[in-house]
């Protein structure tokens, strides 16, 4: 189960003072175990599955070289849709884990580097071995990976050298081998999500062949009593469509697949849990929409947005890193990566309008109703934070969330589900004994009779604390790679740089400022600035490294409801021309020329 290396052959450069070394380490997992990856931002590393030593999976997609699925015969998911079948492939920087569930054999490659006089030094790699839960993170075995160099200097360093060097040279920072994790429990999760499906398909059919056995005597005998009901003027001019809708909304409430929402700190793993999730459904066959409410760390666009993908095949994170590619994606610019009280009714508004989108979806697609879907969250569960996440499965319809990595959240969840769902009894008791003062407006069309169903998991052993640099380094490489692609060390996408007029495009911003307290009004006088106006920019120098989002509204009024269509980065700003050069991913002139501006800045590292 420990890391065994070897180096290949090194190439001299620079006179000999430079080599670039390939290191190779291999793991053995065990069943039921996972590798953890640590690697250095804008750096890369290959990974390839041994023939036939097993399959393993990342982010719930399987990898292997093996003709048989090994997941399915040990218990794991089968892959209807097919795996990713992979002999070598690249993983950029970051945290990665791959799980087996019946064992393999993994190979790590790196290349660096690093200078000559590197001489006898040694790369640690340990092997985590741990026999329960709660064992902690410091059980470290001391397996050791010993790698010897030939080199122009046969020089002994001290430890303190030694360390420098290796720091400088390696990719990765640390791989190991837990035998702890969660993966067990995630499956468990999918299993109650599958058969969620599975009813909700079955009851979509069985409603269908319900439908269709009503014999021509009855419709014969209904179409009778609608006719003397309207001789008698006992049904109102668009009371029957009226009643044919609500119908049709509880049988699609009746066949909707499961909708889930997971929730958590900062840094438990909730969007390793979500992908996780949506691609073992998709390798079900099952298409499943994914829904991204983090501002921060968005894995369907960019920082500052929220987001909402169908999935209809594994995420390849051997393409697409560690985020979600989609050719039809749904974005909204919030434009900014954090919640206020100002701005919290734009978020609100945002999430209401990626829930109508959901419904329309549904409706026109019954797969889809079918799949359900999954939505990530951000790592703020107090205060507004708590009022986000409530208002989401509200908007959402959320029928399942999963608390991730906190006992307390868990616990003020599941007493503010409960009294939701008193509430929701009472009302529909009420409604009962008033039949007559009740209409489809007293539920607002939502499903009030279900209650929110809430899960506690805990978080993977493998999950660290992200410092805020970290933080800001990521969403630096999101804007990055939106703009030259996942791949832009080896194979970079190509923006183009293009100029124009301030008079020919229009910037806008959502918001009018701090909305001032009532207390600081005169008596019975109301805030004026409106949080949700769409307000005018004047084009100024405040406009440099600036992320602006293209909307796809046509016109001022619009631009609050419409997604937008991609986004660009104003590089550069001349008052005196009136004119601004900016970064766009494709030539060509803009789709539209309604600009959003935000808070959201990337400043290029040169």
């Amino acid at each position: 189960m420990g890391g065994e290396e070897n180096k290949s052959d090194s190439e001299n450069e620079g006179g000999g003072r430079k080599k670039k070394k390939v290191l190779t380490t291999r793991f053995d997992l065990p069943k039921e175990s996972e590798l953890r990856v640590e690697c250095k931002l804008n750096r890369f590393f290959h990974v390839a599955v041994v023939p036939n030593s097993g399959t393993c999976e990342i982010f719930g997609s399987e990898i292997g070289s093996s003709s048989s699925s090994a997941l399915s015969s040990s218990g794991g998911v089968s892959s209807s849709v097919g795996g990713t079948n992979t002999t070598k492939k690249k993983l950029g920087g970051g945290k990665w884990a791959f799980f087996t569930y019946s064992g393999c054999t993994i190979e790590l490659e790196e290349t660096n580097q690093t200078n000559a006089t590197n001489a006898n030094s040694k790369i640690h790699l340990t092997t985590k071995k741990t026999s329960g839960e709660g064992a902690g993170g410091e059980d470290f075995g001391d397996d050791t990976g010993t790698r010897n160099e030939d080199s122009d200097d046969d020089l002994e360093k001290s430890g303190d050298e030694e360390d420098k060097d290796k720091e400088e040279e390696q990719a990765i920072e640390i791989a190991y081998v837990s035998e702890e994790t969660p993966m067990v429990s995630y499956l468990n999760v999918h299993g109650v999500l599958e058969a969620k499906r599975k009813k909700a398909r079955d009851c979509s059919s069985a409603l269908v062949s319900s439908d269709d056995a009503v014999n021509e005597m009855e419709k014969e005998e209904e179409e009778e009593d609608t006719k003397k009901k309207r001789k008698r003027g006992e049904i109102v001019e668009g009371e029957e469509q009226q009643e044919e809708k609500e119908n049709d909304g509880v049988r699609q409430k009746s066949s909707a697949g499961p909708r889930v929402l997971i929730v958590g700190p900062a840094d438990v793993g909730k969007s390793s849990l979500s992908k996780i999730l949506i691609n073992y459904a998709a390798r079900q066959a099952w298409s499943p929409l994914f829904i991204d409410l983090d501002l921060g760390q968005n894995a369907i666009s960019v920082p500052g947005t929220i987001s909402a993908a169908p999935i209809d095949h594994p995420i390849n994170p051997f393409e697409d890193g560690a985020h979600v590619k989609s050719e039809m994606p749904l974005s909204y610019f919030f434009g900014d990566v954090t919640v206020t009280e100002n701005s919290k009714e734009h978020y609100k508004f945002l999430v209401e309008k990626i829930a109508e989108m959901m419904e329309a979806r549904n409706s026109k697609n019954e797969h889809a109703r079918h799949s359900g879907c999954i939505v990530n969250t951000m790592g703020w569960i107090e205060g507004l934070g708590l009022e986000l996440i409530l208002h989401a499965v509200k908007s959402l319809e959320i029928d399942t969330v999963l608390c991730l990595g906190q006992e307390r959240l868990f616990q003020t969840l599941s007493k503010q589900f409960a009294k939701d769902a008193a509430l929701a009894q009472q009302q529909q008791q009420k409604n009962k004994k008033n039949k007559k003062k009740t209409s489809s407006s007293d539920d607002d069309g939502k499903k009030v009779d279900a209650a929110v169903e809430i899960l506690s998991l805990k978080k993977s052993g493998g999950v660290v604390e992200r410092t805020t640099e970290f933080r800001r380094k990521t969403r630096d490489d999101r804007f990055r790679e939106y703009f030259y692609g996942f791949d832009f060390v080896s194979n970079p996408l190509s923006p183009v740089a293009q100029s124009a007029f301030f008079s020919s495009v229009s910037f806008y911003k959502v918001g009018g400022g701090a909305k001032a307290p009532t207390s600081a009004l005169p008596i019975g006088q109301e805030a004026s600035t409106d949080p949700m106006r769409v307000a005018s920019v004047i084009p100024s120098m405040s406009l440099v490294n600036a992320i602006v989002a293209v909307s796809h509204g046509k016109t001022q009024s619009d631009l609050l409801t419409s997604n937008v269509a991609g986004f660009i980065h104003i590089v550069e700003v001349d008052m005196h021309a009136k004119r601004f050069t900016y970064l766009s991913p494709n030539p060509g002139q803009l789709p539209n020329t309604n600009l959003i501006v935000g808070n959201v800045k990337w400043f290029p590292e040169n």
